[in-house]
């Protein structure tokens, strides 16, 4: 398949590599939806990237307009002009199909002498000034696309579309080969969100769906669905899965030796139950053992993360430094879950990385209001880290400080192997913490809820709360110890004690 860039960061993942040599595609979109830059865009990269000459025919924007705005991103048409490698033309629809028409014209002069090889015609709509009978408006745009296409250039046109009352397919949906729409839409009461799909691509397999875009000083990006797995993992051993310390000693323990390399694990607590810290634990002891890890922070600064480490002892600024971190910070308010997957993805190809910590998930969920597209975006996130035997934390915020707490969105902890429970319980007028393992899908655990405490050097696990019940309501209540758990718990007592001794003689020799 003969495919030519597109110049335009994210379209060559949604067409597999680029678009078709020679194709005519039509871009439409509202009034500032982005089709004009994204079109001169697709020209101009053809050129200084791909040595492939364009033509612009402008029938809205005066040159020097096209001009200024292309400068904006970085983009002079000028220079390309005068090196020969660009031509602008200002036209009316009559006059360029006059010009088509007429093989003497300069139009066929310019493909001939520079090589057209990209071509931008901004826009169709203006075709509508030749008349308003449908009918005829397509003969004329019949015979107009199909001289266009017998030129031995990619043709890029341009649709001004009402999102209202343009629902249906129209005809110049039809005559083309394949058809981009641009959008954008509300996030909210103050934000809008911009959106490509593939609405048609004749004989070229595309990714379906939306995919969000943003300008930047470049021009456009795009941020191909998260649904796209574009990743190779050819270099990844297929070998048994590990166990993967959390840096946390008791917590350890709990887990039958540790956490299991590439699988997730949601830590889920209220506020100030200590989520943060047990990921940075956990990122902490892959650094011991020089394994990259990824802090996710959709809530604090990086500087805020920083600090809140070094107040454990961890130093997340050496690091850093030394290359076995990366923190990705993203506001929650100008959250794009798509663009977020895609910095992974980056970080990921930059270093092989062991350990991630997202914080929160609860950020996350809130900015996915598609509850299909929610569960869609965490299975292909899991899955991605578990594809290179990445084990993830993921934090979940929950709102209950005491009690029963209530998880939403049930059906996505299917998906997620492990669950541990932080919680705050109410004993002997104190206020305490307590941890649990409540699932650990394919592995044996321990049942018991611990209590635990937060120091200078982080999480340290106690024991459990023996002789009480109902600690998970938040309220524990004492009851009287078996005659058997009692002898249980004083030869545990022993064997502890002896291990004690047995450790200091060992010292004293």
């Amino acid at each position: 398949m003969d495919l030519i860039q597109t110049g335009i960061p994210g379209m060559n993942e949604i067409f597999f590599g680029g678009f078709l040599r020679e194709n005519c595609i039509l871009l439409e979109g509202p009034a500032g939806s982005g089709k004009t830059t994204m079109g001169i865009q697709f020209i101009y990269n053809g050129i200084v990237k791909f040595n492939e000459p364009g033509m612009i025919v402008t029938l809205e924007e005066k040159p020097k307009m096209l001009y200024r705005d292309a400068l904006n991103f970085g983009w002079n048409l000028k220079e390309l002009e005068a090196q020969k490698k660009l031509t602008l033309l200002p036209s009316s629809p009559q006059a360029i199909i006059d010009m088509l028409n007429n093989p003497e014209s300069h139009f066929h002069h310019f493909f001939d002498e520079l090589g057209i090889k990209r071509v931008l015609i901004d826009s169709l709509s203006h075709f509508r000034r030749i008349t308003e009978e449908d009918a005829e408006l397509r003969k004329i745009l019949n015979r107009f696309l199909y001289s266009l296409t017998t030129k031995p250039a990619t043709i890029l046109l341009t649709r001004e579309i009402n999102e209202i009352s343009d629902n249906g397919i129209s005809f110049e949906e039809y005559i083309v080969d394949t058809v981009i729409k641009l959008s954008y839409e509300e996030k909210g009461s103050r934000k809008r969100e911009r959106f490509v799909e593939i609405i048609k691509s004749r004989g070229q397999d595309h990714i379906s769906g939306k995919h969000p875009f943003v300008f930047d000083s470049r021009g456009i990006q795009i941020f191909p669905s998260c649904q796209l797995k574009d990743y190779e993992t050819d270099d990844i051993e297929d070998t048994l899965p590990q166990r993967i310390s959390t840096g946390i000693p008791g917590l350890d323990e709990m887990l039958s030796g540790g956490l299991i390399e590439g699988r997730a694990t949601i830590v889920a607590g209220s506020s100030g139950t200590g989520k943060k810290t047990v990921g940075l634990q956990f990122l902490n002891e892959g650094f011991k053992n020089k394994e990259p890890g990824i802090f996710i922070t959709l809530h604090n600064r990086p500087e805020e993360i920083v600090n809140m480490a070094l107040s454990y002892g961890i130093n997340l600024k050496e690091a850093l430094k030394d290359g076995y971190l990366e923190i990705l910070y993203r506001s929650p308010a100008d959250l794009i879950v798509d663009e977020l997957f895609y910095s992974i993805k980056k970080v990921f190809h930059q270093m092989k990385v062991k350990r991630i910590v997202l914080d929160s998930l609860t950020d996350l969920m809130n900015s996915i209001s598609d509850e299909s597209y929610l569960r869609d975006y965490v299975y292909n996130l899991i899955d991605f880290f578990s594809t290179f035997k990445s084990t993830s934390i993921l934090t979940l915020e929950l709102p209950e400080m005491f009690g029963n707490f209530k998880i939403a969105h049930q059906e996505l902890f299917g998906l997620i192997p492990t669950l541990i429970s932080l919680r705050y319980v109410e004993m002997e007028s104190e206020v305490r913490r307590a941890l649990s393992v409540l699932k650990f899908r394919g592995s044996n655990h321990d049942k018991g809820i611990h209590e635990y405490i937060i120091t200078e050097e982080g999480i340290k696990i106690k024991t459990k709360f023996e002789g009480r019940e109902g600690v998970m309501s938040g309220s524990p209540k004492r009851v009287d110890l078996k005659i058997e758990d009692i002898l249980a718990n004083m030869e545990q007592y022993e064997r502890a004690l002896k291990k004690l001794k047995g450790k200091e003689e060992e010292t004293k020799i």
